[in-house]
């Protein structure tokens, strides 16, 4: 596995951590139900990723304001998760129950009963969080399944939000995992776990520049070279975001100037959020 000469910070500020809100206003449902998600089928399905986002907004109100009733949803969501995980060979696994086309081709047709390396790193960090580390010790174990990662002919590693053959290196999916392994090494400092963190944040830095389109939005995944255009250049926000995320992270000015790199090709009018 590559590895560079990365430095990792473990004294940030809880608010500097990633999915933390710096006094966003968020509203709490006033019922127990899990928010599903809508499928270009028009069905409704259990989704681990949109699971976790709403797990980790209820958490940061939990333990920024000791919301009792954030509290409870914390426990209802990290319920809901387990009861739809898989268990194997001292892993845990988050099935996607539906079929999901990405990018809307069928071409590239994610069949039910996929895995995730984004929802698998979002669990990763609100289990490590809320000390539940037998779930985040089996979680943390499938980093190194082929199911949700694989080395480059290079000896690089990545993390795989779509897992696919061929792999479809989707930039935005493998941060968000890239902060699950760095809470869970936060949390336990093992030695391995801050190889596969280092491993991943040098992957990261070693193709960084190929998902840059010079005065443009940067492209979702390599495979496809989808432009992030979409939705008030949604994506190209986000990889702003998550690069000034891992110079915090870090300290490592790469990230921090590749992010006013991204900035500078094309300015969003939307909010550039912190995490």
């Amino acid at each position: 596995m590559q590895i560079a000469d990365i430095t990792i910070r473990t004294t940030l500020d809880y608010d500097d951590l990633p999915y933390t809100y710096r006094g966003d206003t968020i509203e709490l449902p006033k019922t127990n139900e899990i928010a599903l998600f809508t499928n270009r089928d028009k069905k409704e399905y259990f989704n681990p990723q949109m699971a976790m986002a709403h797990a980790l907004k209820y958490l940061y109100q939990a333990t920024k304001y000791d919301s009792e009733r954030a509290k409870e949803l914390v426990l209802v969501y990290s319920d809901a998760l387990i009861a739809h995980a898989e268990f194997k060979d001292g892993m845990i696994f988050l099935p996607y129950e539906f079929d999901y086309a990405l990018h809307a081709n069928p071409d590239n047709m994610m069949k039910a009963g996929w895995y995730s390396g984004m929802a698998q790193g979002m669990a990763l960090s609100f289990y490590s969080r809320i000390n539940e580390m037998k779930i985040a010790d089996c979680l943390f174990n499938t980093f190194i399944s082929h199911k949700i990662t694989h080395f480059d002919e290079d000896g690089y590693y990545w993390i795989d939000e779509y897992p696919y053959d061929p792999p479809n290196l989707t930039l935005n999916g493998f941060i968000y995992a890239i902060y699950g392994l760095y809470d869970y090494y936060l949390k336990t400092k093992k030695p391995y776990a801050l190889s596969l963190l280092l491993g991943a944040l040098t992957t990261v830095k070693k193709y960084a520049n190929e998902y840059r389109v010079p005065g443009q939005v940067s492209i979702y995944c390599l495979a496809h070279r989808i432009p992030c255009d979409k939705c008030g250049a949604k994506y190209h926000i986000i990889h702003i975001q998550q690069f000034n995320m891992l110079y915090k992270m870090t300290n490592d000015l790469f990230f921090k100037e590749f992010a006013d790199i991204l900035l500078n090709d094309f300015k969003p009018e939307e909010k550039i959020r912190g995490w």
